[in-house]
């Protein structure tokens, strides 16, 4: 039997279902050709206004930050 991995994907706000379904296909995918995860995987929409734009995927301990808060947080980290 597979293993079916759970993907969390935090957006700002809510996506329409084809909208959200095209963006995990994508995550998907990229998550498959790096590896980091194999088989199945669940895709879970959350939201938080805090992101500001972009989305956040998360995989097990894994981060996948393309946010716009994490862009300037890294941006004053960085300095």
């Amino acid at each position: 039997m597979d293993k079916i991995t759970k993907v969390i994907v935090v957006t700002p706000l809510k996506l329409r279902d084809g909208d959200f379904g095209a963006l995990a296909k994508k995550i998907g995918d990229f998550l498959v050709s790096k590896s980091l995860v194999s088989g199945k995987a669940s895709f879970v929409q959350e939201t938080d206004s805090a992101i500001l734009g972009g989305f956040k995927a998360k995989v097990g301990s894994i981060v996948l930050d393309l946010s716009l808060s994490g862009k300037i947080e890294k941006e004053i980290w960085s300095k």
